[in-house]
């Protein structure tokens, strides 16, 4: 009996060392998509809302909504990871409150890893934004002043353990934490997180298995089987009505100026004011240029400042503002987050890409949705990627995050494992288990 034992002991070993020698070779890593494209997938086989879903979607007044959120108390963690519903839910039920705290913060200091992980691992609200973004931009949309106008962060912890609320930020690209004490009490967050619901949620930090040291430490770990739907891709262009096409003059301020329309040899459509272009290209690209030094009250998109230079924080809110109103005449699901924020001398460029319940879609050719370049107070230029996706009834299973991180311990490597949509020009699009994220370039000037 015992001698049976060990043989299927045996057996299942030698399956197991099997399937991580698999998985080892199965790991893949992308650079940037910026410039060169390479989109690997760490599983590269498939296993079986409207862009601004209205009001309580991360297209409205309270701009960009994190990706991932979590709650935990006594009553342990809960959160939500795959789910807009659920994480807005989350969202509206506390951002009250974190954002009354904001208000009486000061300015952040950086504090050790040690600090953050323990934060991590204690009482409070968990965001991910997935992108290392403007705090100043998150201290907007939160209704703050608060300075951070050079910090940029993924994480954001709001915890409850001392008297009031510690606000914690983490660059994931540096590694640096940012720390400030607010005058605002806990116990009314910990009662609003003690009524909140969500599914149970653990940190990779707080997994015993050695898998999960490969990963980043602030994964969103579900309890439950993923099952995400399988998405049809398709070319909004081709349905592209007069009514959505006068809707994006309005948008990037043409409608009134009465442009000159002709169209080139491969059908794109182009409107012309000044040296303001607007192209839709029936690939799917549409372009926005304005190549004058700065626009005026006439023509072109100023960005809106309290004084004579536009903050990060400004910027980036007009950039997010000019992407929500032109997706809201857009067909198909999802939302947008930003992927990426640079500053130089060519001004700063704010990418944004689209997400289906919090799954990042890297589309096909440009891999974001939409690429806004703002330079003083004008808004130089713009790309969308006019794709659009709906779910279709098919779902997949996930591959366990465990074996994900398995599979990245295996080749010897970390990184940030994630799910992500692959748009790979075909019909359907399926997700896999990817390391890494949409990362950006330096940009020199021209």
């Amino acid at each position: 009996m015992s001698s049976t034992k060990e043989k299927i002991k045996t057996i299942l070993i030698c399956l197991l060392l099997v399937g991580m020698v698999y998985l080892t070779y199965a790991v893949w890593f992308y650079d940037s998509p910026y410039g060169k494209i390479s989109l690997k997938s760490l599983f590269d086989y498939s296993v079986q809302e409207d862009v601004g879903e209205g009001e309580n979607s991360d297209l409205d007044r309270f701009g960009i909504r994190p990706l991932a959120i979590t709650v935990s108390d006594e009553n342990g963690r809960r959160g939500a990871v795959n789910s807009s519903s659920m994480r807005d839910a989350i969202y509206n039920a506390v951002r009250p409150d974190i954002a009354r705290c904001i208000k009486s913060a000061n300015k952040l200091e950086e504090v050790s890893n040690a600090e953050w992980e323990e934060a991590l691992l204690t009482g409070g609200v968990f965001m991910d934004y997935r992108a290392d973004v403007p705090v100043s931009a998150i201290w907007m949309w939160l209704g703050s002043n608060l300075s951070g106008e050079s910090l940029y962060g993924r994480y954001y912890i709001f915890s409850t353990e001392k008297r009031n609320i510690t606000v914690y930020v983490k660059n994931a690209g540096s590694g640096k934490v940012y720390s400030v004490q607010t005058d605002a009490s806990s116990e009314t967050l910990r009662d609003t997180i003690s009524k909140t619901e969500g599914d149970k949620v653990y940190f990779a930090l707080e997994r015993e298995e050695k898998e999960f040291r490969a990963i980043m430490q602030e994964m969103v770990i579900t309890e439950n089987q993923t099952s995400l739907p399988i998405l049809a891709a398709y070319n909004s262009v081709t349905n592209f009505s007069e009514t959505t096409a006068a809707s994006a003059l309005e948008v990037f301020g043409l409608s009134d100026v009465a442009p000159t329309r002709y169209a080139e040899q491969d059908g794109s459509e182009v409107y012309i004011a000044d040296r303001v272009t607007l192209k839709i290209s029936p690939t799917g690209i549409m372009t926005y240029t304005d190549t004058r030094e700065e626009a005026d009250e006439t023509l072109g998109l100023i960005v809106e400042s309290d004084g004579d230079i536009p903050t990060l924080a400004e910027k980036t809110e007009a950039a997010r503002a000019l992407v929500a109103a032109f997706s809201a005449n857009l067909p198909g699901e999802g939302g947008i987050y930003i992927a990426a924020v640079s500053e130089g001398a060519f001004g700063t460029e704010i990418i944004f890409g689209r997400h289906i319940d919090g799954v990042p879609v890297d589309m096909r050719e440009t891999v974001y949705f939409a690429n806004i370049l703002i330079k003083g107070k004008s808004v130089r230029s713009a790309k969308f990627n006019l794709y659009a996706y709906d779910k279709t009834a098919k779902t997949s299973d996930a591959v366990p995050e465990r074996i994900a991180a398995a599979a990245v311990l295996g080749g010897g490597k970390t990184g940030d494992v994630n799910l992500r949509y692959l748009d790979r020009g075909e019909d359907e699009v399926s997700f896999a288990w990817y390391v890494g994220g949409i990362e950006k370039e330096d940009k020199k000037e021209a």
